[in-house]
């Protein structure tokens, strides 16, 4: 009888032991997942990988733990400091933003109201450089912008739109401090509030953020008509993101059903991911599986709406993604046939992907998990 036992032991402990290579072995392999299009689409694709790891005890199959990237940060980029960045009543200088230095002495001799008058006109040129669908000018509006505020300190929207334009040239640090004048200048400006809250999301100051773009939500500025992503589905949406990545997951699944909820008619499958992040670190594995059950049919939508097959092939990565956490989840609640089926889906797509790398990754969590049933 000892006999048996122990070869039932070193049966069971192979398993184990198969079993964890493979998980391991897929670990290596990281897949980021698109949560929110918009930041996504300008820098890092936010993710998680999960590891799975089974063990067997008392007949039952559990996963040991799930872990995903502490560093999601959409692209957000440590803060430098901008030594050549100098405050001079109200205004920064730095040399990519300097005025028309003609134009601010020769008005010297004009009036306030001239003065004022002209920075209109400046104002009026740098936004049609910015906003040109044809070629437009960015740093051709930033000296524009500039020059309207060296003609009138008090220009708030002047200094909005040159944080916007900062902003995207990635010089987040100045583009704060444009946003904190506008602010000031004009407390009742939700897209000052946006633009803040994006520049803070970038320096990592998410707690910032998450301020700002609750100013914005309480606002009712007209702006919210004119641009989409002023609409409310996606300020909760970015603040729900901002709330996870904190750790506030009953806000972030508040936020994220509001997100849901005001777009009902909009397919947010990644908000829905989102709230199945959070409920899945809050251990609520079941609605976590439904959440990303709703996610995979949205994203499955989208896939066959995209424009170009570089969008569907996006789509498609960040489908295999939500399968393979799906699958994890079933695992931990003992499913293991759902788990297979989806672990066996996310295996077709990276084939059909080209990524045969990962295919033969999970192929291997797919086989370790039969050697252990």
């Amino acid at each position: 009888m000892p006999k048996k036992n122990s070869k039932i032991s070193i049966r069971k402990t192979r398993k184990i032991a198969e079993a964890k290579v493979a998980a391991k072995k897929n670990s290596d392999s990281k897949l980021k997942i698109k949560i929110d299009p918009e930041i996504s689409a300008r820098a890092k694709l936010y993710g998680y990988w999960l590891v799975l790891g089974a063990v067997v005890t008392a007949g039952l199959i559990v996963v040991s733990s799930f872990f995903w990237d502490s560093t999601h940060k959409s692209g957000v980029i440590v803060p430098e400091i901008v030594d050549n960045a100098v405050v001079v009543n109200k205004s920064v200088i730095v040399p990519e933003i300097a005025p028309d230095q003609v134009v601010v002495a020769n008005a010297v001799s004009l009036s306030s109201e001239q003065q004022a008058a002209l920075a209109d006109e400046y104002f009026i040129n740098g936004k049609a450089k910015q906003d040109s669908s044809i070629n437009p000018d960015l740093r051709g509006a930033l000296v524009d912008y500039s020059t309207a505020i060296a003609l009138n300190s008090n220009y708030a929207q002047a200094y909005a739109n040159r944080g916007q334009i900062l902003s995207e040239m990635g010089d987040y640090a100045n583009a704060l401090i444009n946003f904190n004048t506008a602010i000031q200048l004009d407390p009742t400006d939700a897209l000052s509030f946006y633009g803040r809250a994006v520049a803070k999301t970038k320096l990592d100051d998410w707690s910032g953020a998450i301020v700002d773009y609750s100013a914005a939500i309480e606002s009712d500025a007209a702006s919210r008509f004119v641009y989409s992503f002023m609409e409310q589905p996606n300020l909760y949406s970015k603040r729900a993101q901002l709330r996870l990545w904190t750790k506030d997951n009953i806000g972030a699944i508040q936020d994220y059903t509001m997100a849901i909820e005001l777009g009902m008619e909009q397919n947010r499958y990644y908000d829905f991911a989102g709230r199945a992040e959070a409920k899945m670190a809050m251990a609520d594995f079941a609605g976590s599986i439904l959440d990303y059950t709703y996610a995979i049919q949205g994203v499955a939508d989208a896939i066959n709406n995209a424009a170009t097959s570089e969008d569907q092939d996006v789509l498609s990565r960040t489908a295999m993604g939500y399968y393979e956490t799906r699958g994890a989840l079933r695992l931990k609640r003992n499913d293991i046939l759902g788990a297979q089926e989806d672990v066996s889906t996310a295996i077709r797509i990276s084939i059909e992907l080209g990524d045969h790398e990962r295919a033969i990754s999970l192929k291997k969590v797919l086989d370790a998990m039969d050697n252990i049933q």
